[in-house]
Order: C-alpha cells, then sequence, then structure tokens
C-alpha cells in the first residue's frame, strides 16, 4: 500500500481562526458557547508521527483525533442538555473540526460553568470507557506480533501528556499535546563491502528471553498515563519483506556515520519492555536465488525500550555469521529525519 506523505506544519501545529472558506469543507459546531473547541494539536518535544503523517488509519482526509470527557473531580460526565462525552475532529486547512454535525456526536461542555478534563488520542476509532478515580482508558489496542518492514500494519497510538481543563466561559479552544505510547525500534543492516554480491534481507525476527516482549489485540490504554493493559509475553516478533527484501548496502565508514540517504532500513513499532534482559535477531537473506538464515550473537540490554523512545539497532553480515555491532537510543523524531542522540 502507498503511503500518503503530509507536511508537518499543515498537520501537527495547527491555529484556532478558521475562515468561512475553510468552514465549508467539513461540518462546523454551532454557534452554541458549549461545544468543545480545539485550537491546537502537537507532539511532544516536536516528535512525528507515522500514523497521523501517512494517513494510515483514517477514514477520511486529513487527521482526526478522538476527544473524550470527565468531571474536574475525575467523576463520569454525562452532558445533561444533549450531546456526548466524546466525539470525534478532523484537521483541515488550519482547523480542527467536528467530523458530523449530529447533535448526539457533539461533546458540549456543562452549562453551568463547571470544569470538565479534556483527553485527546489517536486513532479517533479507539474507544473510551469511563473508570473512576482517574482511570479511564481507550479499548481497541493491538500491538502485532507479525509486521513488515515499515510497521504498515502496526498503528501508533498517542495519547495527551495532560488532560485540557475547559469549561463553557473559557474564551478559547483548548490544545492538546500527543505523546507516544509505543517506541521505535529500527534496525541498520549491513553486508561488509568485500561482499560484492547482491544480498537481500526477506525477514528479520527479534528474540528476547523469558516471553519478555509484549503484544496482544483487544486490549487497553489508560488515558492519563499512555499505560498499556493486558499485553501478552512472548518471545518473538517477526518483521518480513512485502516486495521481495532490501538490499544491504555496504558496510563503509562514510555509511556508519549514518543513514545512508537510499537506504530505509527496516523500523518496527513496539510495545515498552521494561522486561527484556536479553536480546538476538536472526535474519534471512536471499543472494543468487539461495536462501539463508543468520543468528547474532546474544546481547544483555542496558537499556529497555520505553515510550516514545527510539532504539537503533545496527547489524552486520560478514558472510559467515551476523553480528550486533551497535545498539544506540534516541529521541523519536521524524522518520527520515536525522538522529538525535539522548544526552
Amino acid at each position: 500500500m502507498k503511503k500518503k506523505q503530509f507536511p508537518l506544519s499543515l498537520l501537527l501545529l495547527l491555529t484556532a481562526a478558521c475562515t468561512s472558506e475553510n468552514a465549508e469543507l467539513l461540518p462546523q459546531p454551532s454557534d452554541a458557547p458549549d461545544v468543545l473547541r480545539i485550537a491546537s494539536v502537537g507532539m511532544d518535544d516536536g516528535k512525528n508521527t507515522r500514523g497521523i503523517m501517512d494517513n494510515t488509519g483514517i477514514q477520511t482526509n486529513g487527521c482526526q483525533i478522538g476527544v473524550y470527557a470527565v468531571n474536574s473531580d475525575n467523576t463520569e460526565y454525562i452532558p445533561l442538555h444533549g450531546g456526548s462525552n466524546a466525539s470525534v475532529y478532523q484537521y483541515n486547512n488550519s482547523c480542527w473540526n467536528v467530523t458530523s454535525m449530529d447533535g448526539s456526536k457533539l461533546l458540549r461542555l456543562p452549562t453551568n460553568g463547571n470544569s470538565c478534563k479534556i483527553y485527546a488520542y489517536y486513532p479517533s476509532g479507539l474507544v473510551p470507557v469511563y473508570q473512576a478515580a482517574g482511570g479511564s482508558y481507550l479499548s481497541g489496542i493491538n500491538v502485532v506480533a507479525q509486521d513488515d518492514f515499515s510497521s504498515t500494519t502496526q498503528k501508533d497510538y498517542l495519547y495527551p501528556s495532560v488532560a485540557a481543563t475547559t469549561n463553557i466561559n473559557s474564551s478559547s479552544g483548548v490544545s492538546f499535546t500527543l505523546k507516544h505510547a509505543l517506541a521505535k525500534l529500527t534496525f541498520k543492516v549491513y553486508k561488509l563491502a568485500v561482499m560484492t554480491e547482491e544480498i537481500k534481507l526477506t525477514k528479520l525476527q527479534i528474540i528476547a528471553n523469558a516471553n519478555t516482549l509484549q503484544v496482544g489485540s483487544g486490549k487497553t490504554m489508560l488515558l492519563s498515563s499512555g499505560n498499556l493493559q493486558g499485553l501478552v509475553g512472548t518471545d518473538l516478533i517477526t518483521l518480513a519483506a512485502s516486495d521481495g527484501g532490501m538490499a544491504l548496502p555496504a558496510q563503509t565508514n562514510t555509511i556508519n556515520l549514518g543513514n545512508p540517504k537510499s537506504t530505509v532500513f527496516p523500523f518496527c513499532l513496539v510495545a515498552p519492555a521494561p522486561n527484556v534482559d536479553y536480546l538476538s535477531f536472526q535474519l534471512t537473506v536471499v543472494s543468487n536465488k539461495q536462501e539463508q538464515t543468520y543468528l547474532t550473537q546474544q546481547i544483555k540490554m542496558t537499556s529497555h525500550w520505553a515510550a516514545g523512545n527510539h532504539f537503533v539497532f545496527t547489524l552486520v553480515l560478514n558472510g559467515m555469521n551476523a553480528i550486533i555491532s551497535g545498539m544506540k537510543q534516541y529521541q523519536w523524531e521524524g522518520y527520515t529525519e536525522t538522529d538525535i542522540p539522548i544526552s
């Protein structure tokens, strides 16, 4: 499936004002002051999200987010004058607007002036469920054990760094800063420069001890913290090429300084794995129509991947075996940008 790319400035940093021309593009909320208005949505520390950038999982043109309201004391908010405590908003031409004019789907604030806490989340198709004492969560979380080299199947789950508190008397819309609930792993796989034949990587398997990798379907995510709940342990995550494989670039001193522009290395989105102790990788490659597998050495993880972090593993195929030659932890930046180390 071909991915669509959208400029970051159009999708992540948004203004509150909307022209009448823009208003014709999407349904608009009524002028009633109790309808929630969104001023801006951004990513924590300016980090990008793959899901928003390539339109994955979005049913209509533009980015969509879900919003959910509870009372300011964390009790369940039930609108008494119609409307809903959850809604979906879509970004288009510098505005966030509701996706439906159905009054039952509009998030309306209390008309008595009481405040609500508003949570934003992505993808918008997740279902918010109220739970007392700040334990409200999203259902429908899926973390896969099998994907391709571009993590096409795995959705990028986002939650708010803090809930936005607002009421009907607020003169401006609410703003949200979203954070990643998953971690990103990238695999820079090379062959030795003396290996002149074409070698294609067709499969990469992540192998952990004691079922410490986390996967599962139909699970939940806490709105307040982004913690994923109900996942189960596994010792294997498999990435398989969807287009015949990735031709391995030759390892040189220049290439080792960064990601060569002509190479898109395999990456995946995974659940945080705080208990991973030892890790290895199995590579399946094809050369001269012959398939071979190589198992790397096992390494001890000195830092465990956490939500919002980006881990880059460097793997080298030398003809006899494959070795892990490096592992670094980075900030999660754009997928085509230079990696920025965490210091």
